[in-house]
């Protein structure tokens, strides 16, 4: 009995693996490159693409592995590289021509362990990351940016896009040219802008600074029960609902300033046109 459920369980692997290959075919994407680097907790990711989309998960605490998949015109004008340094490891992703790149398909996977540090770029494309601790600094040139369980000191940009954060235990920095920014977490600063798109913030925790700008949306926030702040909300076009206080409407606009709780940290949003809601989370709204 135990050899027929070894032999069952052979073959369910051999299957899984065979489904895992053929979704890359499908998809146009052969596995270019890969390189499993040893490393330690606590050192750093510096990842350089030039173009792509960057998945970074969580696995082995002493390595770090180098996927990167693409279709024929990624592998014949682009070079990969994945090397140790004296802090960590490097992944680089280069053009190797000076000709037009048409219709590039790219995706960096990278597993790094849970304890890391992450400094990543790409010229464009998608960023996700998901359950790390340490300092995470992202850059996109225009894509979504995409995070969860994130630990620590996180600052995050994209030229269009948008940055969505789940999870988040730590300060908040988020940036996007175009695009909406949602965030949900805890105990940490936040500061959220965007050109053009809405803003969501539920935050749980001490109140150490929040900061919600958007030139043309809605911004909406929600915090603990027992919370303080001093407020200062406006939009120029539109309205503010709050529990917070009342607000001084004007013709077109409106403006809130007010102590909530013991004040302290300020709890500031703002948008040229849209709505701001900001409340506590008991509100029966």
């Amino acid at each position: 009995m135990r050899t027929l459920n070894k032999i069952l369980l052979f073959y369910g692997l051999m299957i899984s693996t065979t489904t895992i290959i053929s979704s890359d075919v499908i998809a146009g994407e052969d596995l270019l490159f890969e390189k499993t680097l040893a490393t330690s907790s606590g050192e750093n990711l510096t990842l350089d693409s030039f173009a792509g989309n960057v998945e970074i998960t969580t696995g082995s605490a002493n390595e770090v592995s180098v996927k990167i998949y693409g279709n024929q015109e990624a592998k014949d004008k682009l070079d990969f590289s994945a090397e140790n340094t004296a802090n960590g490891v490097t992944v680089d992703v280069k053009k190797n021509t000076t000709g037009n790149i048409r219709s590039l398909n790219l995706k960096v996977v990278v597993s790094v362990p849970q304890e890391y540090n992450l400094n990543v770029k790409t010229g464009g494309g998608n960023v996700s990351v998901a359950a790390v601790k340490g300092i995470v600094e992202l850059n996109s040139s225009g894509g979504n940016i995409n995070l969860d369980g994130v630990i620590g000191q996180t600052k995050v940009s994209t030229q269009g896009g948008n940055i969505t954060l789940k999870n988040f235990d730590g300060n908040v920095s988020a940036e996007t040219n175009g695009g909406n920014v949602k965030l949900t977490g805890a105990n940490g600063s936040v500061y959220a802008t965007t050109n053009g798109g809405n803003i969501s913030l539920d935050y749980t925790g001490k109140n150490y600074g929040i900061e919600l700008v958007t030139n043309a949306g809605n911004v909406k926030v929600d915090v603990p029960s027992e919370f303080d702040a001093e407020v200062d909300m406006s939009t120029t076009c539109g309205r503010i609902v709050t529990d917070f206080g009342t607000p001084s409407d004007k013709h077109v606009g409106s403006s809130l300033k007010t102590t909530i709780g013991s004040g302290g940290a300020k709890l500031n949003c703002s948008t040229n046109a849209g709505t701001i809601s900001a409340y506590k989370k008991d509100d029966t709204r």
